[in-house]
């Protein structure tokens, strides 16, 4: 099974700039792979290598990302009249590549879905992997610390295997202006029986002028970050969005995130009818990633919000009801239950966390042990 979105294309014109990318998937073994990084097209159908970065790695193969690897010269050919496009990457020097042809589908100047071709740079990779493009952009090549410093940029990843989602990890940071790193954030490897609190989590932060930030020495002082102990990638647009992959071999994970909001939140921020994308996967021997979409009304008061609403899951299932009730925060941490979404136990309240980014989007994991849940709100127009 799978999920994803459609996006209304209104442009097939040559990609140029610099375009942040994230891309997961699986080798021949079903051991995960990721890739991210930036690709600067600095000339009509050419990437010369000049601020074009990448990290990766191959859990299947034990290759592990060192640092930041660069492209030699490289090329995307032209658009055809679907805005179809496809990138050869030439890593540069000895660093190796997981997959060096792409093909890209142009939903727009800032937008491009990806997916790898079957030959690459590893003779014995033999794997697959998709993902998503961002423009940059007149902010390509031109970040530096003031772009990141005193933002907080909500984010929600995963990582999967060959038998399914095994771990999921969602929050939000802020890159203080003195180089340290605060922020709150939930992790699910099913490990939390009675439902993980929200962690408060700080480290450091850095950034290039290609917009490749490193989140580094992430760690809660009073209590574990799972496999989180080191540091991840985020890639900046410049225009609130990037993307992101994890630098840890034993739990690697690839995901997006999003500049939130600088004001306070109240429960009225997240109010009005959204709709849910979401991912799951349930507790072992079954495990199996499941997806779901649907349709979710939350209405405010003083002290709470409520849900109400419906999803699909897919696999010709019947939809299903969902309720819910959500205690708010000013920081845009959102506590509670979400009920209906529990595959063995419809009728089971499952603890939740909702990281809002403003009153138009939120991300939400799950937060106890009874499946990993990790989904996207959004306000419907």
């Amino acid at each position: 099974l799978g999920s994803g979105t459609l996006e209304l294309q209104t442009s097939t014109a040559a990609p140029a700039g610099g375009y942040v990318f994230s891309m997961n998937g699986g080798d021949q073994y079903g051991g995960q792979t990721l890739l991210g990084g930036i690709l600067n097209i600095d000339n009509p159908g050419g990437i010369s290598g000049a601020g074009s970065v990448f990290d990766f790695f191959d859990v299947g193969y034990n290759v592990s990302p060192s640092g930041e690897g660069s492209l030699a010269a490289s090329t995307v050919s032209a658009p055809d009249k679907f805005g179809r496009v496809q990138f050869v990457l030439n890593p540069a020097g000895a660093t190796p590549l997981l997959v060096q042809d792409l093909t890209g589908y142009i939903a727009d100047s800032n937008h491009i879905r990806l997916i790898s071709s079957p030959t690459n740079s590893l003779g014995n990779y033999q794997g697959v992997m998709g993902g998503l493009a961002l423009g940059q952009g007149a902010n390509t090549g031109k970040f530096s610390n003031s772009s990141i410093a005193g933002t907080s940029y909500v984010f929600g990843a995963s990582t999967q295997d060959g038998y399914g989602i095994n771990y999921q990890i969602a929050g939000v940071v802020t890159a203080n202006a003195d180089g340290t790193l605060g922020g709150t954030l939930n992790w699910n490897w099913l490990t939390n029986p009675g439902g993980q609190s929200p962690l408060p989590v700080n480290g450091s932060w850095t950034i290039g002028p290609n917009g490749r930030a490193t989140l580094s020495n992430l760690t809660n002082s009073s209590a574990t970050l799972g496999s989180l102990t080191n540091s991840l990638f985020m890639y900046l647009t410049g225009d609130g969005n990037a993307v992101l992959i994890s630098s840890v071999y034993a739990n690697p994970f690839a995901g997006q995130a999003f500049q939130q909001q600088a004001g306070a939140f109240t429960a009225a921020s997240f109010s009005g009818n959204y709709g849910l994308n979401a991912t799951q996967a349930e507790v072992q021997p079954s495990w199996g990633p499941t997806t779901m979409a649907g349709s979710v009304a939350a209405v405010a008061d003083d002290n709470t919000d409520t849900l109400t609403g419906f999803a699909d899951s897919g696999n010709g299932a019947a939809n299903f009801g969902i309720t819910g009730s959500l205690t708010p925060a000013s920081n845009g941490v959102f506590t509670g239950t979400l009920t209906g979404l529990d595959v063995a136990l419809p009728i089971k309240a499952n603890s939740f966390t909702f990281y809002l980014v403003d009153n138009t989007r939120a991300v939400v994991i799950e937060t106890d042990n009874s499946q990993l849940t990790l989904g996207y709100f959004e306000l419907q127009q």
